[in-house]
Order: structure tokens, then C-alpha cells, then sequence
């Protein structure tokens, strides 16, 4: 590992439209919540079964958690995408691959800061309609975002190790 080389990425355009589409799915459910905060009841949905049936209810302060932990894997993420040579890959670098298997992987890492930010946003957007009674909670969201995040993760996977 301590051979890999430092090789600076500059960002895509595609990969600043996809930051930019993360910051407004983690950002337009916190304008919706804090223009519908007056009418929320006090107790909203904060837990959801398997089938995604809230069965747990707390205080409506409690939705602000899921922007502000939204909001940290993105900046974690944002982080974590200028170390690639410290990531682990399925294959040897060399000076010759680097290059594009740190790319790849930066791929991987805006791909999943938009995935998670569109599912915390969908979530939030969701925790509100149910609090309002305008939805019966989150459905197939779960099932559908674990399919989409790692068939993400197991795509670049393998482009990482064929390529």
C-alpha cells in the first residue's frame, strides 16, 4: 500500500451534477418539513417494520436527525473521495492502472453520496406525508434502495477488477 501513487482526481462535470442533485435530495425534504413543521403532529413516525409500516412514533424533532446524518455521510463521503490511494481494490495497482482504478472508484463514491442522499431525503419526505396521514409509510423503499446501492457497489466492483 505504501506504493500506490498519489494521483489527484479532479472532479467530472457528471460527478458536480451529481453532488449538486445529492445536496437538493438531502435539502428540498428539510425546506418541505420546516414549511409543514406548524402543521406536523407532535408524535411522528420514527421507526418502520419490515414491510415499511411505522411502528414506532417519538417527538417531531427527532425528524431533524435524519438531514444532519444525511448531510454527514455526504461530507464523509465528499472527504473520503480524495484519498483513493488508500482504498481497498480486488486488484494490484501499478503506476499503469492507478489512475483509472482511483477513478472508478471516485465513481463508486458519487454514485453512493447520491444513492444515500435520495434515499435519507425520500425517507424524511416520507416520515412527513405519514406524520400528515398522507401516506401508510415506506412501502417497497427499502427493498428497492438496498437492490439499487449494492447493485451499485457490486458493478464498479467488478469494473474495478476488470478494466
Amino acid at each position: 500500500m505504501t506504493d500506490r501513487p498519489i494521483i489527484r482526481i479532479p472532479k467530472t462535470k457528471f460527478e458536480w451534477l451529481l453532488d449538486g442533485l445529492s445536496l437538493l435530495a438531502l435539502l428540498l425534504p428539510v425546506i418541505y418539513l420546516f414549511v409543514v413543521w406548524a402543521e406536523l403532529p407532535a408524535q411522528v413516525p420514527i421507526h418502520f417494520n419490515a414491510v415499511g409500516e411505522p411502528d414506532g412514533w417519538g417527538s417531531k424533532g427527532i425528524s431533524l436527525i435524519l438531514p444532519i446524518v444525511g448531510l454527514l455521510l455526504y461530507g464523509g463521503l465528499t472527504l473520503l473521495r480524495k484519498i483513493p490511494h488508500h482504498f481497498n481494490y480486488p486488484v494490484a495497482l501499478t503506476k499503469e492502472n492507478a489512475e483509472q482504478k482511483y477513478r472508478l472508484s471516485i465513481q463508486l463514491i458519487a454514485w453512493m453520496k447520491f444513492q444515500i442522499s435520495l434515499l435519507f431525503g425520500f425517507i424524511l419526505w416520507n416520515v412527513i406525508r405519514t406524520a400528515q396521514g398522507q401516506s401508510g409509510g415506506l412501502g417497497w423503499l427499502m427493498p428497492a434502495a438496498l437492490i439499487v446501492i449494492f447493485g451499485t457497489i457490486i458493478y464498479f466492483t467488478v469494473r474495478i477488477a476488470k478494466e
